[in-house]
């Protein structure tokens, strides 16, 4: 199973382990029902059959269906109740017949010419009305109108509803499929509101949301709503991947105009801060910052660390500001910056131990005092707030890390990177190179999202390395070298992308955009695929496939950086230097390398065994 996953991988390929079908034995296309079961489609056009793991060794004949009364063929599905008898509808695969018990010694209603020719003779003796659109006369009547009483009329040749009243009306305009681009889309109704559509080319069901604003980038209406945040409507275009708010609707990601320090939301872009191509929001936002005061020196603390600080990394002191407003907004509703005194700060820190009381959470308050700290005597320095006192924070308030828990609880088990190997065709094809690219060397999600499309050097003796950009640092990271087995997975990487997304695309992995296509098939768009999109098909990925450890499904695999402290690890447990292990991870100092650097018990029972037999000899 593995070989054929990876050489799957290899081929460009979606990776499949799908059943065939159970009736013509041929390919099928998978996809996840609204249950969350996995159902499958065959691609053969004279059988589509559709079953499920627990309908897949029971063949469609065995469904105890009734046979085609036109064709004889026994491939007939259900089709539902029909509401005026209470019989069960059934539908001929092979000649789309729907009938009924009572209703399947009757004719066909498939018209050959000369019926055909027959059926609009007699609808013009009727004097039924013309179609008003395409002036066509295979006119048939669609029940009455509830509201006028008038008799409606449908017209087979251009699908137009109309009545007597509304003959003179024009045809409702339908939006084009966002998916194909047809005009040929009928409405369905409406859902949540909102009007909802059907294109007869590509089958796709879709809403109009005629409010949404287009994307400030490219401009495109293809606009789909993404969720809320902070209480903020969302956006995601599909065409180019932005995701925007209403706040940000008008700011384009490359405006270089001067930004509104009044304003409650900043895009940090505006202040020339860089984001690394994963990330999807650049917002700061101020507007939860009860305290007026308070807003006003984070908005100080924020312009000053944009001049120096990654936009990760100004977005993350703001959130811990932000901890801290809650705090008084809970307990110190009329407090003045003057009146902060270190029995304030003593109860923020029983705060933040109450609301984060978990013993993974303990570097969340870590962080949340640490820049706390700084915020104050920053304040302090630049008279952003009237602080009397600005050492109100010491060394022994931060609460103290477990020595081991804290490294090796990030480190992925190796029960479960085999699971997840053995596994990769439950992922898409750019995302089990992904993981694969994670598994062999230890960089940050920021830097596989972003990896440049010639990031492969080979030197003079023929040894392959990887060249990348570190987006945290915003410097070029030391070249690491790699198997010949990853070049091929990097080159066949490459070759997707030139396939896929246009030639001046500089980046190795683009992102998907829509669901799967009729024929298994996606459709690419050129941008990278985003840090939290991987997360989120991780973690399905975990939950469809059945991912477990001890027991339990393995949630944390989601957690993309402990791919680096297990890729850190293993190098150190397998004897590579520590200055080494620093080169390959990029950090400044030997004090962040040894933050990853944990010894497992099988590396400490076998150097023990080593060196043990010496000392006691010598104390013998």
């Amino acid at each position: 199973m593995q070989e054929t996953i990876i050489e799957a991988i290899l081929k460009n390929k979606e990776p499949t382990s799908y059943p065939p079908c159970p009736d013509c034995q041929g390919e099928v296309v998978s996809r996840t029902s609204s249950r969350g079961q996995q159902e499958y489609t065959c691609k053969n056009p004279e059988c589509k059959r559709n079953f499920s793991e627990s309908t897949k060794d029971k063949p469609r004949t065995e469904l105890d269906n009734p046979e085609c009364p036109d064709c004889g063929s026994n491939k007939v599905h259900k089709k539902g109740i029909s509401q005026k008898t209470g019989e069960v509808k059934y539908t001929c695969y092979k000649c789309l017949r729907s009938f009924r018990d009572s209703t399947r010694d009757r004719k066909s209603r498939l018209l050959t010419e000369k019926s055909r020719i027959e059926k609009v003779s007699k609808i013009k003796s009727e004097n039924r009305p013309s179609c008003p659109d395409c002036n066509g006369t295979w006119i048939r009547k669609k029940g009455i109108e509830p509201t006028t009483k008038e008799q409606k009329y449908y017209c087979n040749d251009c699908t137009r509803i109309f009545t007597e009243s509304t003959r003179n009306k024009p045809r409702p305009i339908h939006p084009d499929c966002p998916e194909c681009g047809s005009d040929k889309v009928i409405s369905r109704g409406s859902r949540a509101g909102l009007p909802y559509y059907r294109c007869k080319s590509c089958t796709a069901f879709f809403k109009e949301y005629s409010n949404d604003p287009p994307c400030p980038d490219c401009q495109s209406n293809r606009i789909k709503k993404a969720g809320t945040r902070r209480n903020q409507q969302q956006y995601s275009c599909k065409d180019c991947g932005r995701r925007f708010t209403e706040s940000t609707k008008d700011k384009p990601s490359n405006s270089q105009q001067i930004f509104n320090f009044e304003s409650d939301f900043w895009d940090l872009r505006e202040m020339g801060v860089k984001f690394p191509p994963s990330t999807n929001w650049f917002t700061a936002n101020f507007e939860h910052i009860t305290q007026n005061w308070l807003k006003q020196a984070a908005k100080q603390s924020t312009k000053f660390n944009a001049t120096t600080r990654t936009g990760g990394t100004c977005l993350s002191k703001l959130d811990d500001i932000k901890k801290f407003s809650r705090f008084l907004g809970v307990n110190y509703r009329n407090l003045n910056p003057s009146e902060i005194d270190r029995d304030c700060i003593l109860n923020f820190l029983i705060y933040l131990q109450r609301e984060y009381p978990d013993s993974k959470s303990i570097n969340t308050r870590r962080e949340a005092i640490k820049q706390l700290d700084e915020f104050i005597k920053l304040s302090h320095r630049f008279n952003w707030l009237n602080i009397a006192n600005p050492n109100l924070i010491f060394p022994e308030d931060l609460p103290r890390l477990s020595k081991s828990g804290k490294t090796f609880d990030q480190i992925i088990p190796d029960e479960v990177i085999e699971q997840v190997i053995s596994n990769l065709d439950g992922l898409p094809i750019h995302f089990a190179r992904m993981v694969l690219l994670k598994l062999a060397v230890p960089i940050r999600v920021s830097e596989v999202c972003g990896m440049r499309f010639d990031c492969l050097r080979q030197d003079a003796e023929g040894d392959w390395w990887l060249h990348f950009w570190d987006y945290k640092l915003n410097k070029e990271h030391n070249p690491v070298p790699i198997s010949r087995e990853l070049v091929k997975v990097i080159q066949a990487q490459q070759q997707l992308t030139k396939g896929v997304v246009e030639e001046n695309y500089q980046y190795l992995f683009c992102a998907r955009n829509g669901a799967q296509k009729k024929d298994g098939t996606f459709n690419y768009i050129a941008h990278p695929p985003g840090a939290s999109s991987f997360r989120f098909a991780l973690k399905q990925f975990t939950e469809d496939r059945n991912i477990t450890y001890q027991g339990r499904i393995y949630k944390d695999l989601s957690k993309t950086h402990r791919f680096r402290h297990t890729g850190a690890s293993e190098l150190i447990n397998k004897g590579m230097p520590l200055l080494m292990v620093q080169e390959i991870l990029g950090h400044e100092t030997p004090e962040m390398t040894l933050v990853y650097a944990k010894l497992y018990d099988k590396t400490l029972k076998k150097t023990w065994q080593e060196t043990s037999p010496k000392i006691v000899d010598k104390l013998v």
